[in-house]
């Protein structure tokens, strides 16, 4: 029986992004076909999976569509699509931080209006918009020590600091965004003990909105 090692290789068309059993990657929205292959250096597997990837206005106006689709009252439905409108509109003038907002209060009204109702519809409608949120505010994979979670950090108008734990021998590059969609790595966090970190960005006052995200390699 045959051991040999295996390699796997991650591409979409041309472009291979990543190698090993398990990948990663940031895809723009739209349709993406990905297409792994397996080699033990003589025989080889190839497999292709097709994915659509949702802008989070896109998203918005797929969770609009479930409301209108479902057995609600008129009187119980518009509301909920009025702030889901809102908060698509945020998202595609860029302004992400408004269109979080305004997708918790669809959750709150959900809870108060809906819940009562048909729980069942409440707990996937609830759900559903924090699919969203959750993406766009824990876009990176951290794992921080202690327990801690993952922070998407703003800056507005300021000097930025931040101090956060993390894990001994790691390292930490810290990402920053102007629209919670396109990141860059600005800088390595410093270790200040044994596990915590500190980083500071001198060019936080230069932007309107700046978004910070860590990344931990």
């Amino acid at each position: 029986m045959e051991n040999d090692p295996l390699q796997y290789f991650w591409s979409e068309g041309t472009n291979r992004f990543a190698t090993g059993m398990l990948a990663t990657n940031r895809f723009s929205p739209g349709s993406h076909t990905i297409t792994l292959i397996v080699s033990d250096g003589q025989a080889t597997g190839t497999n292709s999976a097709r994915l659509e990837v949702l802008s989070p206005a896109q998203a918005v106006g797929v969770l609009a569509t479930l409301i209108a689709n479902s057995e609600l009252g008129r009187k119980n439905i518009n509301p909920l699509l009025a702030t889901l409108e809102a908060a698509g509109a945020s998202f595609a003038r860029g302004n992400a931080i408004s269109g979080i907002n305004q997708l918790e209060a669809f959750q709150n009204k959900v809870r108060a209006q809906i819940a009562p109702l048909d729980s069942a519809l409440a707990g996937t409608l609830i759900e559903a918009a924090q699919e969203i949120i959750d993406v766009l505010i824990s876009p990176a994979a951290f794992s921080p020590a202690n327990g801690g979670t993952e922070k998407l950090m703003q800056v507005t108008d300021r000097k930025f600091h931040w101090r956060f734990h993390g894990r001994r021998a790691r390292a930490y590059f810290i990402e920053a965004s102007t629209d919670l969609t396109d990141w860059a790595i600005i800088g390595v966090a410093r270790a200040v003990g044994a596990e915590e970190f500190d980083f500071e960005d001198v060019r936080a006052a230069q932007f309107r909105d700046r978004f910070y995200r860590i990344v931990e390699q």
